[in-house]
């Protein structure tokens, strides 16, 4: 595993962190707290109204939101990098086994075995397989590690125990 690993499955949970409904009633939230600043700045009925209007909404709201997603990436490299940087478990090999019941994750200072149905969701991009415990704890396998018989015999057995894919 490599921190380009840990990289892209930190990335892809904040996508699907962003498609929640809390954030999306927090986005839903900021447009219209831009449009009753523009409303409010502005005098009633006249042009400028109209103007303010269409200048946060249109130009202003997508400018600042795609700036905000990119800090949250730079953070989120950061801040992964660093982490892979001082947890010496994460640099040390991980044997994932699984039977009917259960998955198994061990690295020589570690052992979790959990059921199918504990893990509340899983993910797949093409490169890292997560399988998450909590919406923030997970544990990611490189695909690479795995044939295409085992990824595919881990998401149905995941599908199978009711685990949302994300």
């Amino acid at each position: 595993m490599s921190a380009d690993d840990l990289i892209r499955t930190n990335l892809g949970l904040l996508k699907w962190r962003q498609r929640q409904p809390v954030a999306r009633l927090m986005r839903w939230g900021a447009v219209a707290a831009m449009v009753l600043i523009g409303l409010y700045t502005s005098r009633p009925n006249s042009p400028l109204v109209i103007g303010s209007v269409i200048l946060i909404v249109a130009i202003l709201m997508p400018v600042s939101a795609r700036l905000l997603q990119l800090l949250q990436q730079f953070e989120i490299r950061r801040r992964v990098r660093k982490t892979f940087a001082q947890h010496r478990t994460l640099h040390q090999t991980m044997d994932v086994d699984w039977s009917d019941t259960e998955i198994c994750f061990a690295t020589p200072n570690s052992h979790t075995r959990r059921p199918w149905g504990h893990h509340v969701a899983w993910s797949f991009d093409g490169r890292v397989f997560a399988v998450f415990a909590t919406d923030s704890l997970y544990h990611p396998i490189p695909a690479a590690a795995l044939t295409t018989e085992q990824l595919d015999d881990l998401s149905t057995r995941l599908r199978e125990a009711g685990v949302p894919k994300q």
